[in-house]
């Protein structure tokens, strides 16, 4: 996972388009797994970018939802050497604090238009 290059694309792609949280009851540690697919603006919404978070924790999220939602500048944080149990990544929205949480794994889903 190339997280400059994620980080990169999470500046240019701020609306959030999709946002679906699931939980895995038949993995071995009941994971749960956040898909974000973010799009440049409004009026572009087939320039998108999909991303999965694989086994989240400490999941917070504040004032998304009622209309247009943008995140002003998602970062994804290597914590792998930190040796975190289960936890190699910290995502937050490091502007606004609207979503932040810790996950194990990052898979890109979709691209389109970047």
């Amino acid at each position: 996972m190339d997280i400059k290059q994620l980080n990169l694309d999470f500046i240019d792609h701020r609306t959030l388009k999709s946002l679906s949280l699931t939980m895995d009851l038949d993995s071995k540690y009941f994971e749960s797994n956040l898909v974000l697919c973010l799009c440049k603006d409004e009026y572009l919404s087939d320039n998108y970018v999909c991303v999965e978070f694989i086994g989240i924790s400490n999941l917070k999220m504040q004032d998304i939802g009622g209309g247009l939602t943008q995140i002003s500048h998602l970062n994804v944080s290597d914590v792998s050497s930190s040796q975190l149990d289960r936890i190699k990544y910290i995502v937050t929205d490091i502007e606004n604090d609207m979503i932040s949480f810790d996950c194990s794994d990052i898979n890109i889903r979709d691209m389109k238009g970047t």
